[in-house]
């Protein structure tokens, strides 16, 4: 009892499963619905299903290819086929030749005599008719009914026996024959036992010889037929396949039409949406270029005032302890100088302006001394005090310079960061503008999708 969960537990193993399955077992709606989504790769277009008919009728070409090349082997075969019986046949009648003719096995029909009768194939014929006649129930005879007063059955009694006579008269003939020729090898004396060993077994040479040519005969024509059944049977399932393609091409085709009416409609949506991307990533790509520069002129903002701490640190290691000029120095060091920027000159003037700047720095730097002297009385930070180190009145000079020369950077460097800053905003600003424009014009694409397709399903 201690051990039972309360009613609120959750099996974490179980949390995770309908997790995992709500993240990846997608969304199920049918094609139908009114909330359907085609996804991105899902979607039609003309060019899509001009392809879908390009590669049907390249398959219904393949197809029907193959069945020509199934039917031209058939044929082939069916040629060597026939030349082959004809030499077996051809030697089969060298050997019955030497053979009494009851022994004689009957030819097998080549392919070509499929169709073709002989008088053993009339004499079974006659005997088939005979049985069915017999089978069927008496007709009387006389009158009209039976037409036996015009002599209905006298053609084909007439066609029947002239039939008969002639397959009678050709056997007689073919029997004359044989025996002529049978008597001609058989002599008249009576043979050895030598003889009749030799020739006993030259007889069962002979019916071994025409018991192989047959059974290869009736090899050949049953492979012949096997192919043959081989070949309608892949006949007959591909004209299922090709009246299942010729719908299917139908219905391509079909739908190939509705979408060229949507295409320029879908080219518009479309055109506009990769507008509105193609925008977008510019604008971002460049807040990308400005957050990068707004990044580097902080660091370089860092590194100056890193720099004037630094300034101020050598100052005081300078100055020292104990130095009895140190509140002269101090100020002379933290004195604010207006200096005038040099300006590149180009020509034949370049000394004359050089000098004039020279003069202007100079005026510029008395004015400044004389202002500072009316503001602080005595105060003169261009003459060193008596019993002042010479060198370190020069060294505060120089580390004043390059303050002065840091302020000024860092002064230029923050401008310079907040023009980037206000860039930044406003292509952010900008981008937050493309995305509600995108997300518009992904909506109307993605509401013609859902009513092409619902076309489609029509």
């Amino acid at each position: 009892y201690k051990m039972k969960p309360s009613e609120d537990y959750e099996d974490p193993a179980d949390v995770l499963s309908i997790k995992n399955a709500k993240e990846n077992m997608g969304d199920f709606k049918l094609k139908t619905a009114k909330d359907y989504t085609v996804p991105e790769h899902l979607r039609i277009n003309a060019e899509r299903k001009r392809s879908e008919l390009t590669i049907l009728e390249s398959m219904i070409h393949e197809q029907k290819s193959s069945m020509n090349g199934s039917i031209l082997r058939l044929r082939d075969l069916k040629i060597q086929t026939i030349e082959k019986m004809r030499s077996l046949v051809l030697e089969l009648r060298l050997i019955q030749e030497a053979l009494d003719p009851s022994q004689h096995r009957p030819i097998p029909p080549t392919p070509e005599k499929k169709f073709q009768y002989d008088t053993e194939t009339l004499r079974r014929f006659q005997q088939e008719q005979e049985n069915r006649v017999q089978t069927r129930p008496a007709v009387q005879e006389g009158g009209f009914g039976g037409f036996g007063g015009f002599g209905g059955n006298q053609p084909i009694a007439a066609k029947q026996s002239e039939i008969l006579s002639r397959a009678s008269s050709t056997s007689t003939t073919r029997s004359q024959r044989t025996r002529s020729s049978h008597r001609r090898l058989v002599p008249s004396a009576e043979l050895s036992d030598l003889e009749r060993e030799a020739a006993r077994r030259e007889e069962i040479t002979h019916l071994y010889l025409q018991e192989r040519l047959i059974t290869q005969m009736n090899k050949l024509a049953g492979d012949f037929d096997a192919e043959l059944r081989i070949v309608r049977h892949k006949k007959m399932r591909l004209d299922v396949q090709m009246k299942a393609a010729d719908l299917r091409h139908i219905t391509l085709f079909e739908e190939l039409l509705l979408l060229k009416e949507f295409e320029k409609r879908e080219d518009v949506l479309q055109e506009k949406v990769s507008d509105r991307i193609a925008e977008l990533d510019d604008v971002k790509r460049r807040s990308e270029d400005f957050m990068e520069q707004l990044e580097t002129k902080r660091k370089e903002v860092m590194r100056l005032q890193e720099k004037e701490k630094a300034l101020h640190a050598a100052f005081l290691t300078a100055l020292g302890e104990g130095n009895k000029f140190a509140a002269f120095l101090t100020r002379v060091f933290k004195k604010k100088i207006k200096r005038v920027k040099k300006k590149e000159v180009h020509g034949d003037e370049e000394e004359d302006e050089d000098s004039d700047e020279d003069s202007d720095e100079e005026s510029t730097y008395e004015s400044d001394d004389e202002e500072s002297e009316s503001e602080e009385g005595s105060f003169d930070d261009s003459v060193c005090p008596d019993n002042c180190s010479p060198e370190l009145f020069d060294s505060v000079l120089q580390l004043r310079e390059k303050r002065l020369d840091a302020e000024e950077a860092l002064v230029e460097e923050k401008k310079t960061m907040d023009n980037l800053k206000k860039e930044a905003d406003a292509l952010a600003k900008k981008v937050k503008i493309l995305e509600v424009s995108l997300k518009t014009a992904e909506t109307e694409l993605e509401a013609f999708q859902r009513e092409k397709q619902q076309k489609l399903n029509e």
